[in-house]
């Protein structure tokens, strides 16, 4: 089985990138992760990289301050040593912009605690227990240059509980996302969706494309085929047969006036 590469990219811990090593060590698992970069070199995921005996590389964003685009320019060139097919930001603290996003063009994915669309940003268990939602979780999106505006590949829902607080609820959903993140890149791995145009489609299902609408030009009516249904086919035949009547008719109506004349002429 032909798996696809991974770019993890880290900020901290690790966790959810733990989960994808965890994943990406089973057998029959359709990926493997080639590189694990972190923007802070004291990133506790690093170790998690090194423990397992993948590549850890550090692109530390503080030697390019103020210079946005030399960062990502070294973390594009980081990434393009690994022959990677899919990047997965996984706590990774930082935006990216439309012009890296274009470098990997559907091929950037992300893992976010809320259920999207509501709570992007920081701060989502905070936002979701001010704002009394009964319900929490997880979403693995598409990354575009809009904050956590992406297509959604898949969620996981958490139940809010009484008397829950930021740390407890944090824990649940974490749970969450360590089972989410994983099954998004299977998914992706096997086909059973794709990023395209930076929109998800599921397997068996595609895009409504719109045919343009074609002018037929003077040859071509000139010698199109007339396409004629069965009800304009019977209409015509009554007609026929009225004509041919009522020429029979007026034909007879003819020949006696004829004949009455010459008999009066005799």
């Amino acid at each position: 089985m032909t798996k696809i590469r991974l770019a993890v990219l880290i900020s901290g811990r690790g966790s959810n990138l733990q989960a994808l090593i965890d994943a990406c060590a089973k057998p029959g698992f359709p990926a493997e992760i080639a590189v694990v970069i972190s923007n802070q070199p004291d990133a506790l995921g690093l170790e998690r990289a090194a423990t397992a005996g993948i590549p850890a590389m550090i692109v530390d964003n503080a030697y390019f301050k103020g210079d946005k685009a030399g960062f990502e320019q070294s973390l594009t060139d980081t990434i393009n040593q690994y022959n990677v097919d899919l990047i997965c930001l996984a706590g990774f603290m930082r935006i990216l912009s439309a012009d890296f996003l274009a470098r990997f063009k559907d091929k950037v994915i992300n893992i976010h605690p809320s259920l999207l669309p509501a709570h992007k940003g920081l701060d989502t268990h905070a936002s979701v227990l001010k704002a009394g939602d009964t319900a929490h979780g997880c979403s693995v999106h598409v990354v575009t240059p809009g904050m956590d505006e992406g297509d959604i590949i898949l969620s996981r829902t958490v139940t809010v509980k009484k008397g829950d607080d930021e740390a407890a609820l944090a824990a649940r959903v974490l749970v969450e996302e360590h089972i989410a993140y994983p099954e998004a890149v299977r998914q992706i791995a096997l086909k059973e969706i794709t990023i395209r145009g930076g929109h998800v489609v599921r397997q068996g299902k595609t895009a409504k494309i719109s045919q343009p609408e074609t002018k037929m030009s003077h040859h071509d009516t000139h010698h199109a085929a007339p396409v004629a249904d069965a009800e304009a086919i019977a209409r015509s035949h009554q007609m026929w047969n009225a004509f041919t009547k009522g020429s029979t008719y007026a034909g007879g109506g003819v020949v006696l006036v004829l004949i009455l004349l010459a008999v009066l002429v005799a």
